[in-house]
């Protein structure tokens, strides 16, 4: 994780390895999904750097590149829930 640093656009991916019961997630209803996420970069980068073709609609949730010039890095997601959608 820490040479992403130097290129906060770039993915990272966390493997859990406890039980289910011990896992973060435990107890939650799984009323809320991802279902935006946008990020000031340019996407043939993560697209080279994971090794395969990003488009629009990227695991299930839209992507929206913005910034392309600028600091790179995620500059907020949107989640689905059972109230409406959240911005963070």
């Amino acid at each position: 994780v820490k040479g992403l640093q130097a290129d906060p656009q770039l993915p990272f991916f966390i493997h859990w390895e406890v039980g289910a019961d011990l896992h973060p997630s435990a107890g939650a209803t799984g009323h809320v999904d991802l279902s935006r996420i946008e990020i000031a970069g340019v996407p043939e980068r993560v697209a080279d750097w994971l090794g395969a073709p990003i488009d629009q609609h990227f695991g299930g949730f839209e992507v929206d590149w913005v910034a392309p010039h600028g600091t790179p890095g995620i500059v907020a997601v949107t989640f689905s829930t059972p109230d409406g959608p959240v911005r963070i």
